[in-house]
């Protein structure tokens, strides 16, 4: 008769369940890290389709112009601004799961060259993207892309109105404009606006935007939904950014005054005033905190002089 051994059996059996719980185990960590792998791969074709939906903004007619857009997930994207000469901007974005980690970190930075994108650290489902026309006294785009919740606290006046107006018109529907701060839900980004104007408010609107603690002053439209969508270091960022760009315009535009002259064109001081320009916004670009209003007295010299020009530079 042939004995059993029992003790032989128990680590077979246990050396077998080991090496079942470790190929299973193995089996899973591949499938986890496949959907990983895959998430991050999505996040990044995220952030590239990001990017070509912006780009009729930048090539658009129009003066303003927005979009509403329903993410497959709930998602959050953050955009790094550089202001090295023309700069750049990186994006990155990551989407919730209900497979694995809710989160998982951020996809590869996508690096978008010629865009103006004012925004924050934006977490939620239906993102909103509008433009306004910056005209300077060439025309550039400034782009916003909202998915948070934002609440404007400013006095009613004539400025308020315009705003609210326009808001309205573009459809953002993620922003509220209140008299005061305990109006605000708690969950909304506040900002603070001190700003007036007495007539075309799109232009002459001016005042300080408070968020973050900071008090910026703005110009314009434009920029004031700069400052209240962004942080003040990325808005100083892409004013940078816009300097340098109104510099590089105003000497092609100076060069081309040229050509024009060379052609027959009396071309008056239309030439000088260019580079006086230039030379301002190369000045402005390289300071911390520019302020794009101090282009004012420079661009208006270049337009008065452009329009009795018998041939248009711009």
């Amino acid at each position: 008769m042939i004995k059993q051994n029992k003790k032989g059996d128990i680590f077979q059996w246990l050396f077998a369940s080991l090496v079942g719980a470790v190929i299973i185990f193995i089996a899973l960590y591949g499938v986890y890290r496949y959907i990983n792998i895959e998430r991050y791969r999505y996040d990044i074709e995220l952030a590239k389709s990001l990017d070509v939906l912006m780009n009729p903004f930048e090539t658009s007619l129009l003066e303003a112009q927005a979009l509403q857009v329903k993410m497959p997930s709930e998602t959050e994207f953050s955009i790094e601004c550089n202001y090295e000469g023309f700069g750049t901007q990186l994006i990155e974005m990551k989407t919730r799961s209900g497979v694995g980690k809710p989160w998982q970190g951020y996809s590869k930075p996508i690096t978008i060259n010629n865009k103006y994108i004012f925004t924050s650290k934006e977490k939620g489902k239906e993102l909103y993207i509008f433009s306004k026309s910056l005209k300077l006294p060439f025309k550039l785009d400034l782009i916003y892309a909202l998915l948070n919740e934002y609440c404007f606290v400013t006095q009613p006046s004539q400025a308020s109105e315009h705003i609210q107006k326009e808001l309205k018109l573009l459809n953002i529907t993620k922003v509220n404009v209140v008299k005061n701060k305990k109006d605000c839900e708690n969950n909304s980004i506040v900002v603070e606006l001190d700003v007036s104007c007495e007539y075309n408010c799109e232009e002459t609107l001016e005042g300080y935007v408070k968020k973050d603690d900071e008090k910026i002053r703005v110009k314009g439209a434009a920029l004031l939904y700069g400052a209240a969508f962004s942080s003040p270091e990325d808005y100083y960022c892409n004013t940078r950014r816009i300097a340098y760009r109104i510099g590089m315009l105003a000497m092609l535009h100076a060069k081309k005054a040229d050509e024009l002259g060379a052609n027959g064109c009396a071309m008056g001081e239309i030439k000088q005033k260019l580079f006086n320009l230039a030379n301002k916004a190369f000045t402005l670009a390289k300071q911390e905190q520019p302020s794009l209003e101090e282009l004012e007295p420079y661009i208006e010299e270049v337009e008065n002089e452009n329009d009795f020009l018998p041939c248009h530079v711009f």
